[in-house]
């Protein structure tokens, strides 16, 4: 066994000023447990004291990594989180809420899909810096699979049923708009995503809802339908993305979360010409009350973004953005429509050297509304500097904002950390006036003040501690005391204030046993100490000519490691191998000296759990040829040796031995042709066999031996007559 454990003691203070303190404390526990054979056995627990009560962090306890019937399962009780959105989602401009609830959650997952099963009551985060949760009035129920058709196509299925007490409104308006003021609500997801080809994927998704409203009536009702419709195009040079959203108040009713009622298009792209230079660019196109209720107001929203990132010489950064967004707002129990248009040109010039990385920002923001226009430019420059174990920035933001008066401010910013051994140490400095949150008669005044430490004090013994202060005024603007105190209104100079401080400490010890677990990648670990199994098998043939028969006695080997033998029927089998992509080859190092490898002689197989990975292999076997050389002249011949063999329509060729014996081996079945290179003969040979002689290779079959024989004529030696020649010329004369 393995494990590794967390024991921590955490304190969170904060003061407001002259009224009110706050204290919270109390113990974090958490463990993860690794059990042979079973999988990872991990719990948590978080308790805190709070004024007196007992609040609760994640609590829960799960066995992760089991298998069983093929798959890897979890299951978890206690709080646990599920995504609302599958895993393979191209769409990133809406966002989507996570299930938050404490419960039971069942999950089953393997190369092929995955299933989920869960129930719980929701709860959501109430608590600063030791966050601990409080139960919200719904309960939900969910099932969802998903399964993987091919490489190509992906289908999904989501059921939920979402149950909310009899007066959510009276418990937290804040948590469930009155559109979504539902007693009970079915949903129905459907949903694929299909890869057309590499740079190109679409996705497609429906809900049908049924569902009870709020205002007591026990019947159900049919919801308005949503659906979603997407694709992506991703290449080096060109990036586009674009989607189409009908979200009906009723998809994905979560308390906290506002998902739904909006219908509209969005779209994006990016363009890169050349590596220095990319444009980019989106739209968007929104409105909400799609069921025209008279009692809530009605927003339609146009919105555009482009803009181009250069890298210019001398290592120079620059970027430069316009923004635009159209807000048109109908409030119900009113005539017309109040409508307000908002730009924003920006840009940024950067370059780093050395140590040292410096940005200029500039701003232009124009609101255009019809009560109160006004325009904001700003100007900030930043600046880090990094050595080996400290780093500096700071930045300086001068801001302007004309409307009926004009407003100049200065804001300031700058932060440190320092890294010194086994201690850390961080600070935030923040202050000015932001008139980004300023209005025509309010003035904020923003002080933000933030030191932390952390410290490895042994090789288990960890201590972590931040103080932060955060102070806000908000005073009236004197233009407007003077304008609003000559109509006799008599107002605070002081609208409100925010003087705030809190101090957070945490004292961990951790604890190890077996060797302990990795922080990281627990599934992957998991996984390969707990593999999902298959099996792989397959036969081995024996090419023939006149066809193929079972390969006995043929070795072949997976992923290098294992090795099994080919029987009678030329059949082999792997069994208990891990899920995953494997390598399938013969062992050629351990292949009988009779065979060579066929065409296919490795293979990649996909193992699936309790599923058997079929592949076959080829063998092909080796054949000889012999023959032999011989002299029938008179006496022995010794230069055998010297005559060269050749073998059609192969490249290879050999020599006899010193008895004229020659030999082809590794030879595959087939129709050759043996030549002897006449070129190699002893002067005045003369061959009585035909130079180039047929062999047929099959089988079971014996060759017939290849004979080729010369002879080498005898020759009588010239004789010169030179004694009769001088008789012949003295009687001449």
């Amino acid at each position: 066994m393995r494990g590794v454990a967390d024991l921590a003691l955490r304190g969170y203070y904060q003061g407001r000023g002259a009224g009110g303190f706050e204290d919270i404390s109390g113990l974090g526990f958490q463990f993860r447990n690794f059990i042979p054979g079973v999988g990872v056995l991990a719990g948590s627990f978080e308790g805190y004291r709070r004024q007196g009560g007992a609040e609760f962090g994640d609590t829960y306890l799960e066995l992760r990594g089991f298998r069983w019937v093929g798959r890897r399962w979890t299951a978890t009780g206690g709080d646990f989180r599920s995504a609302s959105s599958p895993g393979e989602f191209p769409i990133y401009n809406l966002s989507f809420p996570e299930f938050n609830a404490r419960g039971v959650r069942v999950e089953a997952v393997n190369q092929s899909g995955q299933f989920s099963f869960f129930l719980g009551r929701e709860t959501v985060l109430a608590g600063p810096r030791v966050p601990f949760r409080v139960t919200a009035p719904q309960t939900v129920l969910g099932a969802e699979a998903q399964r993987r058709i091919g490489a190509r196509l992906v289908v999904g299925a989501r059921l939920t049923r979402f149950w909310t007490s009899e007066k959510p409104t009276a418990q937290g308006r804040w948590l469930l708009p009155p559109s979504r003021a539902f007693r009970s609500v079915n949903n129905l997801t459907l949903r694929s995503l299909l890869t057309v080809r590499k740079d190109l994927r679409l996705y497609g998704e429906a809900t049908p809802a049924l569902l009870e409203p709020a205002d007591g009536l026990k019947r159900a009702r049919s919801g308005q339908a949503s659906w979603l419709g997407a694709f992506t195009w991703e290449s080096g040079r060109l990036g586009a993305r674009a989607n189409y959203a009908r979200l009906a108040p009723s998809y994905l009713p979560v308390l906290g979360y506002f998902v739904g009622d909006r219908r509209g298009p969005f779209a994006e792209a990016r363009f890169r010409p050349f590596s220095r230079l990319e444009w980019f660019g989106s739209a968007s196109r929104y409105t909400n009350n799609l069921e025209r209720n008279p009692e809530l107001p009605t927003y339609r929203s146009r919105s555009a973004n482009t803009g181009v990132s250069v890298t210019l010489p001398w290592r120079f950064g620059a970027t430069s953005q316009l923004s635009t967004v159209r807000l048109s707002v109908q409030q119900p129990g009113t005539e017309g429509t109040v409508r307000s248009e908002h730009r924003q040109v920006s840009g940024s010039l950067n370059r780093s050297f050395r140590r040292h990385g410096v940005r200029l920002t500039l701003r232009d923001l124009t609101l255009k509304s019809e009560k109160f226009p006004e325009r904001q430019r700003s100007a900030e420059l930043e600046e880090h500097v990094l050595f080996r174990r400290v780093s500096l920035s700071g930045a300086v933001r001068a801001h302007r904002a004309v409307s009926d008066q004009r407003r100049d401010t200065l804001f300031f910013r700058g932060s440190a950390q320092a890294r010194l051994h086994r201690l850390t140490l961080h600070a935030i400095v923040e202050t000015g006036n932001d008139l980004v949150n300023r209005t025509l008669f309010a003035t904020n005044t923003i002080r933000t003040t933030s030191f932390g430490v952390a410290a490895a004090l042994s090789n288990t013994w960890s201590l972590r501690a931040d103080m932060f202060r955060y102070d806000l005024a908000m005073r009236l603007n004197p233009e407007s005391v003077f304008v609003l105190g000559g109509r006799g209104v008599g107002l605070a100079p002081i609208l409100g204030g925010l003087n705030q401080w809190n101090v957070f400490f945490q004292l961990s010890k951790q604890l190890r046993w077996g060797g302990g677990l990795p922080l990281e990648s627990l599934d992957r670990y998991t996984a390969e100490q707990i593999p999902l199994e298959g099996a792989v098998e397959g036969f081995v043939h024996e090419r023939l000519l006149e066809g193929s028969r079972p390969a006995e006695g043929i070795p072949v080997s997976l992923d290098r490691s294992r090795t099994a033998v080919t029987d009678a029927e030329g059949r082999f089998h792997f069994p208990q191998v891990p899920e995953g992509v494997h390598r399938l080859a013969l062992a050629e190092q351990e292949l009988p000296a009779e065979f060579e490898p066929g065409p296919a002689r490795e293979v990649s197989v996909t193992v699936t759990p309790r599923r058997v990975a079929r592949a076959d292999l080829d063998v092909i076997r080796l054949l000889s040829s012999q023959g032999r050389v011989s002299f029938s002249g008179a006496g022995p011949f010794q230069y055998f040796e010297n005559i060269v063999i050749r073998l059609l329509p192969t490249g290879r060729y050999t020599t006899p031995d010193a008895e004229g014996t020659f030999a082809f081996y590794n030879l595959r079945e087939g129709d050759y042709e043996v030549s002897l290179d006449t070129g190699t003969l002893p002067l005045a040979a003369v061959l009585t066999t035909p130079e180039r002689i047929p062999l047929a290779l099959r089988h079971g079959a014996v060759p017939a031996e290849v004979h080729f024989q010369f002879t080498i004529p005898k020759q009588e030696p010239p004789v010169r007559k030179i004694f009769e020649r001088q008789i012949i010329s003295r009687a001449a004369r």
